[in-house]
């Protein structure tokens, strides 16, 4: 085994709405895993919201909890023997990777902890295992920043492949453009559709607004009216049209109920966000249109990968998305940001190498 006993800071919620920076050391290295000195943390604010404001669907956080679930960093020792990664490489590191066993198994923790792991990705160090799957090499042009994000494109990859993919010429209609819409506007008309996107908040429709192929619309509009793309004619007298694809990353069941009459008869429906279990789900619409309903999981090793050369190749644009960073000691006030959920902001980091 290798000498380590690295002092790491790790975010943590010792309760409800309330974070705090905790210290833990880390053991030492065995065969097939690096450490990691973290540059980026990505916070989500789909499962680190709900973890942080104990609404997690199905499940009751039994505080206190160290979150975070993607973060990018410099390789700095490797275990003993020979490994996938080299010291000085960048990398993104996917901390909840596991293969069905629950917990953070993608990482490696010292034992009894005074906190759970939901991920524990939050950290100034950290220790991944290199033979899982979970590490990713950064490519060339691409920064640790702007990928310490790249789950969330992974997720809006994950949804339009689950659901059968994208032909050329269709329409893809995206509700709520946080990270996920946005990848998800931006990858299915890499992949030849016509898109329509729906945001309430201004600042988030100008990130889309200059993408040729895109029409961006507030929620208040008559959608199969306004939208060249959706107003085609249909052989089928019960709609007027509509998307042949809806992507949904609101989590708001009665957004997609209303969304589903834009949709064309035989068309899909990607539920991408995380939904409470308490929402009442229209079943008129899509019985009477036949729609078919796909509820993808979080993302796979390969789109992953993909994201990070859409990034390298300029396709996917994620700076721009990170709109808040903040310095670990500022880790209170990042994470409260997360209850208030001003119109600008998009997405948060917290940079740990300064």
């Amino acid at each position: 085994m290798a000498t380590n006993g690295t002092k790491s800071r790790i975010a943590i919620f010792p309760e409800k709405e309330r974070a705090e920076l905790a210290e833990m050391t880390l053991p030492p290295l065995e065969a097939n895993q690096i450490l990691v000195k973290t540059h980026y943390s990505g916070i989500s604010i789909g499962t680190d919201r709900a973890v942080y404001q104990d609404t997690y669907p199905g499940r009751k956080i039994d505080f206190p909890v160290a979150p975070g679930y993607m973060l990018t960093g410099e390789v700095i020792e490797c275990g003993p023997g020979p490994n996938t990664f080299q010291v000085g490489e960048m990398v993104f590191v996917w901390p909840g990777f596991d293969r069905g066993q629950g917990g953070s198994t993608g990482m490696v923790f010292p034992e009894n902890l005074p906190f759970k792991l939901v991920c524990g990705g939050h950290a100034s160090h950290v220790i991944a295992r290199s033979n899982w799957g979970n590490v990713f090499r950064i490519p060339k042009g691409v920064t640790p920043k702007e990928a310490c994000i790249d789950v969330l494109p992974g997720v809006a990859l994950r949804g339009i492949y689950a659901a059968g993919g994208i032909q050329t010429g269709n329409t893809v209609l995206v509700y709520g453009l946080g990270v996920i819409g946005l990848s998800a506007a931006i990858f299915a008309r890499s992949k030849g559709a016509e898109v329509v996107a729906v945001e309430p908040v201004e600042n988030r429709r100008r990130l889309l607004e200059n993408i040729a192929g895109v029409e961006v619309f507030a929620p208040d509009v008559d959608l199969i009216r306004e939208s060249a793309f959706l107003r085609k004619e249909s052989r089928d007298f019960r709609d007027r049209g509509g998307a042949d694809m809806l992507i949904d990353t609101t989590a708001i069941q009665a957004i997609v109920n209303e969304a589903s009459y834009n949709v064309r008869t035989g068309g899909r429906i990607v539920y991408s966000g995380m939904y409470s279990n308490d929402q009442s789900f229209d079943h008129f619409v899509a019985h009477t249109r036949e729609l078919t309903a796909y509820f993808p999981y979080s993302t796979r090793y390969g789109e992953i990968e993909e994201t990070l050369q859409a990034q390298a190749s300029g396709l996917l644009d994620t700076k721009p998305f990170l709109t808040h960073t903040f310095r670990p000691e500022q880790t209170p006030e990042a994470f409260s940001l997360l209850s208030s959920t001003p119109d600008d902001m998009v997405s948060i980091c917290i940079e740990w190498s300064i």
